[in-house]
């Protein structure tokens, strides 16, 4: 529910201190004038707001059990509201501002309250800790729009009272949502319940489950919260004895304790040090602008909270927090010793880089944060109190924490005077304590219900025994159990006398035969949609053609296990077989380390490639270069395909790997731009070798609902690496030569390389020894033999066609401007031609069952709409971004901004930063409702407006701000078409076909870049030289050759200072240029839109592609909430 961004207020703080108008009205003036903030007056703004919190919860408790969580929740936002307008209505008085957040924390306070409870009281139990979760997820959203808000408004109203007031008045955006928005919904079932209004209750449940109101489910609940509210009725309600007896009922002060010191520890992880007062530590750093910091930071704390909502309820509460606990122990512990030992607080920039290794823990500290401790405390909160005193023991936790969050926001700014970032090691204590808190004391609850973790802590359940205890019935426990148990919770023995109902009848259920849930499974109603996976036979008319399209082209007919698979698949489909859960994890665990590896190796050498060839004195060619990559990258990943699929995915990742080194010392070791180029050849097939094939490992070992996330996770490395590379790149090109940017690969990527190849090769051994058939697809065949398969097998003709093709017609594109007689020379011509006959060849040799019985584009594949729109989307869409982002962006803010080589790489790398963060969210949201096609729409959609703003707002005398936020726009756009694009046209094949599929969606996605590539290299090199002749000053005209091919040169303003003749003229001509290509960019965009429409809406839990072997998820365990599990198919 989006109603808790009203804590966007507890973000805007943080900025507030650092703005100028606010610092000149509210601060205090030392003896020069200038206007400061002591430490009493900054903590009280500061913290006042987390007293009116504390108070705002407790009063909210028994307003909520008085009117109800829905009305409740409308008059707070009331009284936030009223905060709001006491803050903007603030002079030039403190206080003013004190007591507006004061009355704001009251409506803050009740909704941290109300929110939680809303959502435990009504959210179905498979689905409640995710749920509860979101609360934290808005939380982190609020916070890092603050962080936005104040920048920009910094940015542009600097030194204005608008700089924080229009700040703070976006706050009533977010409370009227929330009032407006809860009229939409029902009262919470179990609050209508207690006052009798079963009817609605039943109607919500329904609703909520989304299944009819007979159904088993909803029965069941309703006889708990029955039995529940007999209980109740048996006690005389009286305020003051609700709130003694809540302390003396049994096991509820231990409850209470744990709940308060779970809120307590919370605050304690140290994560509102950087949220509150970030800004200010940064700025002890050095760091210029550390709005930007902080936005960052934020940016982080939310897009890293959607994984949050996955651990959750995947991997449990226990586990999760203690993991979470121990990494921002380290976290912490490396942060304040760098901050102690290595940071100069007197002169910050001597010591650069401890200032950046303080940020980047800083940022692994929130991403610890965000995915444990943040939402899953609100979560456990949520679960840990009976329904009789839920209201009143989350009141008292939810003051606990906002208690804690005034100490701390108060007492901070003196703590930090005296003893500096060793802060830190507080921190890093108090988490470990932390961690052992959870370890002993709290039971874990996921899977249960809210009357099922009551009984737990009843029956003094062992925490770390709780996973995997299951409830006896009453008959089954012994005598003075179950004595004690009823003398605990006199509602059991209602329940025993009235049905004889069984405590944990909802996990009996889960044990009910196919055949009885499927008579109760109306239209495909559940309470998973998951449950109807396995109905194949009643598919059609279960769940309605009319509104998703039912993947109904019979993918058992080309199953693998089918003669027409080759050995390659039929090898992975033994080793899966075999596989282990430790095995697996290691495979994937190795193979996120590659893509750390690659992920920094590709930031760091795309600066270093205007340095390489600009070395040769050839910087114009670094189109050419990545022309290269791109026709390479298209040719390299069919065969990668097909020789995943003839040979094996072992001895494909080992070629792979070799390729890719070879390529690199290749590259460190050329002595011309003839040979940098030849080395692309290598690399390129190394590395997008390993990309083809991390993806077809991900569809080997995955299901389609689980294989979105699992493929973004070699995506995320680049959340850390967009901002490192740079720096990395600096250094090395700082402490050595660019050749070794590009040969310190060459050793590690062999090294991480090492456990793949010895967890894939054990497997092999291990298929072997269980008796499964591991072909080997030359065996028994002489020399002659297999030469000829291979020929036939990876259609190696073909490939040759098409990669001739493709090379001889792009390559002319960016080559004929600098050629004798540029487009007339006869080698440029000769390539067109010949290049052109091959393409129009192609189609015709890949369609002859003959010539190509393998053809590595496979011409049924065209014969389903969703896979031809899929690849003509990922065409377009590269083909744009070559255009606009890569190759030239970099030098362009260089040249024309004057951006250092650290900070262009910083703006340029932004796209990737948000596209990742944007397909993680994309592809939870993909895993949680079974559909991809909608967001491919909204992708596309996001995607063409960002190339709008660029073309408008890319210009000389643009701002940092404008420049990163057009990358944002566009790369939200770009995740949230990358992923579920390529799922679904992976969801349109059976598995023999899914290696296929991805090397042609791959393939046309870098066929693409390479047009793109090509012709940006043919704008860039037409119109920069004949624009610079055309603007350049007649006593410098003879420099254009020299600026034009040496980036160092055109970007020098020591040189060509800011607003002499020839600056003026080298900005002109890239500038416009540059609009050139952002034409061009925005023209490419366009077709994706309507594509987008011609794709099949695919429901992703009613199929099934026949993966063979132990695999992530699956039909029968998405039925019991399961799905990161193994299930033998």
């Amino acid at each position: 529910m989006p109603i808790s961004v009203a804590l966007y207020d507890t973000g805007q703080i943080s900025g507030f201190l650092s703005m100028k108008d606010f610092l000149r009205r509210f601060g205090q003036r030392r003896a020069d004038g200038t206007p400061y903030f002591n430490n009493v007056r900054s903590g009280l703004i500061v913290a006042l707001l987390s007293i009116g919190t504390l108070f705002g919860a407790l009063v909210a408790a028994p307003i909520a059990d008085w009117i109800g969580r829905k009305q409740s929740i409308i008059l707070w936002c009331g009284i936030f509201s009223i905060g709001i307008v006491v803050q903007i209505a603030a002079t030039d008085k403190w206080y003013e501002i004190m007591m507006g957040r004061f009355v704001a924390g009251f409506g803050v306070g009740a909704l941290s309250l109300l929110v939680p409870m809303y959502q435990a009281e009504t959210a179905p139990r498979h689905v409640r800790g995710a749920l509860i979760s979101t609360y934290q997820l808005m939380i982190t959203f609020g916070i890092f729009l603050a962080a936005v808000f104040n920048y920009a408004a910094e940015l542009h109203q600097s030194g204005k009272a608008a700089s924080w007031r229009i700040t703070l008045g976006l706050s009533f955006v977010p409370a009227a949502i929330l009032a407006v928005g809860i009229l939409a919904f029902s009262e919470t079932p179990r609050f209508n319940y207690r006052r009798g209004k079963i009817e609605e209750a039943t109607k919500t449940m329904s609703e909520v489950y989304g299944v009819p109101t007979n159904h088993y489910s909803i029965q069941l609940e309703l006889e708990e919260m029955r039995v529940k509210l007999e209980a109740e009725s048996k006690v005389v309600n009286n305020p003051i004895r609700e709130w003694v007896g809540m302390w003396i009922a049994p096991k509820m002060a231990y409850r209470l304790a744990i709940g308060m010191g779970l809120q307590m520890f919370q605050q304690l992880t140290g994560a509102n040090y950087f949220f509150y007062y970030g800004t200010v530590v940064f700025a002890g750093t050095g760091i210029k602008n550390s709005f930007v910091t902080q936005m960052i930071l934020n940016g982080i704390n939310f897009g890293v909270t959607f994984y949050g909502l996955y651990i959750v309820e995947h991997y449990g509460r226990r586990k999760s927090l203690i993991a979470g606990s121990c990494w921002m122990f380290i976290c912490f512990l490396i942060f304040a010793s760098v901050g102690h030992f290595a940071l100069d607080r007197e002169d910050p920039e001597r010591t650069e880089k401890a200032a950046t290794a303080m940020i980047c823990f800083a940022c692994f500290f929130i991403f610890g944060f965000a995915t444990t401790w943040g939402p899953m405390i609100w979560t456990i909160c949520g679960e840990l109190y009976p329904s009789r005193y839920r209201a009143k023991a989350m009141a008292l936790s939810t003051a606990s924490n906002w208690l804690w969050n005034f100490l701390l926001a108060f007492f901070t700014p003196f703590i930090t005077e005296a003893i500096d970032f060793r802060y830190g090691y507080v921190f890093a204590g108090t988490n470990i304590l932390g961690g052992l808190i959870v370890y002993f004391f709290v039971i874990e609850g996921k899977g249960r219900t809210l009357e099922e973790i009551d009984t737990m802590y009843l029956m003094g359940v062992k925490p770390w025994e709780s996973a995997k205890w299951v409830v006896p019935s009453l008959e089954e426990m012994s005598g003075d159990m179950r004595q004690k148990l009823e003398a605990a919770n006199p509602e059991l023995a209602i329940k025993a006398e009235s049905d004889g109902a069984v405590l944990n009848s909802s996990r009996a259920d889960e044990k009910e035969s196919d055949e009885v849930r499927r008579t109760e499974v109306h239209h495909g109603d559940g309470l998973s949609g998951h449950q109807t996976h396995h109905m194949d036979t009643d598919r059609g008319d279960k769940f309605g053609k009319d509104e998703d399209d039912s993947h109904d082209s019979g993918l058992g007919e080309h199953s693998s296990n089918a003669p027409s698979a080759q050995a390659g698949v039929r090898r992975i489909e033994a080793v899966s077989k075999a596989w282990t859960k430790t095995s697996l994890i290691i495979a994937y665990v190795t193979l996120l380390i590659i893509a750390n590896v690659t992920s920094l190796e590709i930031q760091v050498t795309s600066l270093m490639a205007p340095f390489a060839t600009s070395a040769f004195s050839s910087h114009s060619l670094v189109s050419t270069i990545y022309v290269v990559q791109g026709v390479v990258s298209a040719v390299i990943k069919p065969p990668m395909g097909k020789i995943a699929d003839v040979f094996g995915r072992l001895e494909s990742f080992s070629i792979t790997v070799f390729l890719y080194t070879i390529g690199y010392i290749m590259q460190a070791g050329s002595n011309s731009v003839k040979t940098f180029a030849g080395a692309q050849i290598f690399w390129a097939a190394g590395f997008n070798g390993l990309q083809v094939l991390q993806q077809i490992f991900v569809a080997d070992t995955t299901d389609l609902l689980n294989r979105a996330l699992f493929a973004t996770l070699f995506d995320v490395p680049f959340l850390w690496t967009t901002w490192a590379g740079p720096e990395v790149g600096k250094s090395i090109l700082a402490n050595t030569t660019w050749r070794w940017g590009y040969g310190i690969w060459a050793i590690i990527l062999p090294i991480c390389f090492i456990p793949l190849a010895v967890s894939l090769f054990m497997n092999q051994q291990r298929a072997k020894k269980l008796g499964f058939e591991v072909p080997s697809p030359f065996r028994g065949f002489s020399l002659l033999q297999i030469l000829k398969n291979l020929w036939l097998d990876l259609d190696a003709f073909g490939l040759l066609l098409f990669a001739a093709a493709i090379s001889l017609i792009l390559l002319p594109l960016t080559l004929a401007p600098n050629a004798n007689g540029e487009w007339k020379n006869g080698s440029m011509i000769a390539m067109l031609v010949i290049g052109g006959v091959l393409l129009i060849a192609f189609p015709f040799w890949e369609t002859s069952k003959k010539l190509a019985p393998n053809a590595f584009f496979p011409p049924e594949l065209f014969k389903e709409k969703t896979i031809i729109a899929g690849v003509m989307i990922a065409f377009f869409y590269f083909m744009a971004f070559y255009m606009s982002v890569f190759p030239y962006f970099n030098s362009y803010l260089q040249i024309v901004q004057g951006q250092s080589f650290v900070t262009a790489g910083y703006i340029t790398r932004v796209f990737t930063f948000s596209s990742t963060v944007s397909s993680i969210v994309v592809s939870l949201l993909i895993k949680y409702t079974a559909h991809y096609k909608y967001y491919v729409t909204i992708g596309a959609t996001i995607y063409l407006l960002g190339m709008g703003l660029m073309l408008v707002y890319r210009t000389q005398d643009a701002s940092v701000g404008t420049l990163v936020g057009t990358q944002i726009v566009i790369g939200i756009g770009g995740g949230f078409l990358n992923v579920p694009v390529q799922l679904g046209v992976q969801a349109s094949a059976s598995h023999q076909q899914v290696a296929a599929v991805t090397t042609v969606w791959l393939t046309l996605l870098e066929v693409g870049g390479a047009v793109g590539s090509a012709i940006s290299g043919a704008i860039w090199s037409t119109y920069v030289p004949a624009k610079l002749q055309e603007y350049l000053p007649a006593t410098n005209a003879a420099d254009w050759a020299k600026i034009y091919g040496d980036l160092t040169v055109s970007s020098n303003y020591t040189t060509y200072p800011l607003g002499s003749p020839v600056r003026l003229a080298i900005n002109q001509a890239y500038q416009e240029t540059m609009r050139y290509l952002l034409i061009g960019a925005l023209c490419c965009a366009a077709p994706i839109l309507p594509l987008t429409f011609v794709l099949k809406n695919y429901k992703l839990d009613q199929m099934d592609q026949k993966v063979v072997g132990n695999v992530i998820g699956s039909a029968e365990k998405r039925e019991k909430g399961k799905s990161w599990r193994f299930w033998k198919r």
